[in-house]
């Protein structure tokens, strides 16, 4: 009888692609939808294309503009559903860049506290962000068997 292998995560690999998502995929997203990076609030969409019109149909653009936000949104949802640790975390380090250090002494811990702190949050963000694109998009890491 064969059982399913789960495939083991690697917490250090998934932590370091979340960081590299949020250093160069995430602004991209804010942008494209016409956020400040540093600045996740709840999204309202008025219905209006926020770039300049080329040949596309209103339908394309109006399309293309709502898609770009629903990206923008997939971001927010994801870290507003982590506990407020991870969220403070995720903020203040990855998307404010505050430096390691001001973050560990705003919360009260040694370095290597809040470094295990941060992986996990990391890791918690890829969860939730996986859970968010409906397994689109997985930043985890395996280890290999």
């Amino acid at each position: 009888m064969d059982v399913l292998a789960i495939p083991q995560i690697d917490r250090k690999g998934t932590a370091r692609k979340v960081k590299k998502f949020f250093e160069n995929e995430y602004p991209g997203i804010c942008r494209r939808a016409g956020n400040n990076p540093a600045g996740i609030k709840a999204v309202v969409i008025d219905g209006m294309p926020k770039s300049p019109s080329f040949d596309n149909s209103p339908e394309e653009k109006l399309t293309d503009f709502i898609e770009k936000q629903v990206d923008y949104e997939k971001v927010v949802k994801a870290i507003r559903a982590l506990d407020e640790m991870s969220k403070d975390i995720i903020m203040y380090n990855i998307i404010e860049k505050q430096s390691n250090s001001w973050c560990y002494r705003r919360f009260h811990m040694t370095s290597s506290r809040y470094d295990d702190y941060k992986k996990y949050a990391l890791n918690a963000f890829a969860d939730s962000y996986e859970y968010q694109t409906f397994g689109e998009t997985d930043l985890h890491e395996y280890l290999s068997n």
